[in-house]
């Protein structure tokens, strides 16, 4: 439920953002717009969600001993595991944040070639690929940070115990 929700959330969320704000497609939710911008979006936040909820679980496990530490400390599940959960969400962002490098200098993507192939203005075509890319980037930021903090709070219970 966390993954798919998570999933759901920044999937429309960042989906009514691009095609109402700055696709200005009429409706927003117009096809011809709406699967292509969707599949890459959900594409996207897949790999950035199932990696950031590996990294979490894995890190939550193997530091399992230091969480305690801190929880016997007087810390709370937040504070006692905010660092795995920065590195959680940074794990999860890495593809995207990889692929932003790139583009332009090491490759073109797929939407600007089709474009410019296609007889589009190259400067439109650039334009069109940095929406895609910061909306990658958006989705994946927003689908990490929502799938760790609920998938956190599951791996503690009612008293701040860790049970993973």
């Amino acid at each position: 439920a966390p993954t798919f929700v998570s999933m759901f959330l920044s999937y429309m969320i960042v989906a009514w953002l691009v095609m109402d704000l700055i696709v200005d497609a009429q409706p927003w939710y117009a096809p011809r717009y709406f699967i292509p911008l969707g599949g890459m979006i959900i594409g996207n936040s897949m790999n950035a969600i199932s990696i950031a909820v590996e990294r979490l679980l894995s890190d939550l496990r193997t530091k399992k001993q230091e969480v305690e530490l801190y929880l016997t400390l007087g810390a709370d599940r937040k504070q006692a595991s905010q660092s795995i959960f920065t590195k959680a969400v940074k794990a999860g962002m890495v593809p995207s944040i990889n692929s932003l490098m790139g583009v332009g200098v090491v490759f073109i993507p797929g939407m600007m070639t089709g474009q410019i192939i296609a007889g589009s203005d190259p400067l439109l075509a650039v334009k069109y690929q940095l929406v895609v890319m910061f909306m990658l980037v958006g989705s994946t930021a927003l689908g990490s940070v929502l799938v760790v903090s609920w998938i956190r709070s599951k791996c503690f219970d009612e008293e701040d115990r860790l049970v993973v």
